[in-house]
């Protein structure tokens, strides 16, 4: 039978028994035994001067003076000779070793899963930190600039620093939003709210919600023939879709076509977000969905992103059975293609 380590004292035993032996385990009997074994770290019970009336000899699992448990073998009326008790103590040392290689393993991989975690915080706040500066602080100023020469500026000027406050708001509103979902999401606690959704309704939601900021773009929605329906929460959905018209607008000039394409299969529904911008080489487009990547490619406005963006798009596919991949748009520009499993609706007349 083996004890294994519960703390400061072992745990319930695990038996494994002899094919012919039917005997009873009096293993409350043996228990302490057992505990002297296990705290001492040394031989109890049957053949040893501790305990010796015990119907079992008793080995500490321990490397050093970590204790793993205790390894108990039924003697009973019939000791070990001194090669049987050699042989159960290297089974038990060996045993010992694995177990102790089985830890060093495990605290290894814990390190690094610190590390990491230690990394991406202090990426976050140092991107946080980058990327909040900017808009903060064009805010302010325009702002400034209407509180103390407001009614100096003419209605032109003062129409383009409430159209700055109110672009660098809604970047701000954006980049929380994504914050908060990529922070739910990573801790488990993001919730779907799953219900029977037409695409067509999302897109349309999610180009709403994007509203002035399409302004100089070209905006080319084009829709499938039939009603495309998937199993999806609509809320996170639709902000894939504007974290996508948000990556076209930061990089495509302006003046230049975006364009959302729907399409439906048997069994799939795929959305494609196409730009006419400078495109992403090959080599970095196995890595635009990892968090914090940002492609090295600074907006125009000098906001970069956090890099939250993409990499919370694959997590919402993932949690819709969805994918979501990137590609080159011929001649120019580059395409991002969500495929949903379809939802197959029954209209009863």
């Amino acid at each position: 039978m083996i004890y294994p380590d519960a703390g400061e004292h072992p745990g319930d035993p695990v038996f494994y028994p002899a094919a012919d032996d039917t005997r009873p385990y009096r293993t409350e009997q043996e228990r302490e035994a057992v505990e002297w074994a296990f705290a001492r770290r040394k031989r109890a019970g049957a053949t040893t001067d501790m305990y010796p009336h015990s119907d079992y000899l008793y080995y500490s699992m321990r490397v050093q003076e970590r204790v793993y448990g205790v390894v108990g073998v039924a003697v009973y009326d019939s000791p070990l000779d001194a090669s049987e008790q050699s042989m159960l103590a290297s089974v038990v040392g060996e045993c010992s070793l694995a177990l102790e290689n089985a830890r060093n393993a495990r605290e290894k991989e814990e390190s690094l899963v610190l590390a990491e975690n230690e990394r991406l915080r202090a990426n976050l706040l140092r991107a946080v930190s980058h990327d909040l500066r900017t808009p903060l602080t064009s805010i302010m100023g325009s702002a400034d600039n209407l509180l103390s020469g407001g009614d100096s500026l003419d209605g032109q000027t003062r129409c383009r620093l409430y159209a700055d406050i109110y672009a660098d708001a809604q970047w701000l509103n954006g980049m929380v939003e994504n914050l908060l979902s990529a922070s739910r999401m990573d801790g488990g606690s993001l919730n779907l709210n799953m219900s029977t959704e037409l695409m067509d309704d999302m897109i349309a939601e999610a180009v709403r919600h994007m509203g002035r900021r399409l302004d100089g773009f070209e905006l080319r929605v084009v829709k499938a023939e039939d009603l495309l329906f998937v199993r999806a929460d609509a809320r996170l959905i639709v902000q894939v879709i504007i974290n996508l018209l948000d990556n076209a607008i930061k990089y495509a000039p302006c003046g230049t076509c975006i364009g959302i394409e729907t399409a439906g299969r048997k069994d799939s529904v795929r959305v494609r977000v196409s730009d006419e911008g400078p495109g992403i080489p090959d080599d970095r487009k196995a890595h635009v969905f990892d968090l914090f990547y940002t492609g090295g490619n600074p907006t125009g406005d000098s906001r970069r992103g956090l890099g939250l963006g993409l990499a919370l798009c694959q997590s919402i596919m993932k949690a819709h059975c969805g994918t979501i991949a990137v590609m080159d748009n011929v001649p120019r520009g580059t395409v991002f293609e969500l495929t949903f499993p379809r939802e197959e609706v029954r209209i009863d007349e």
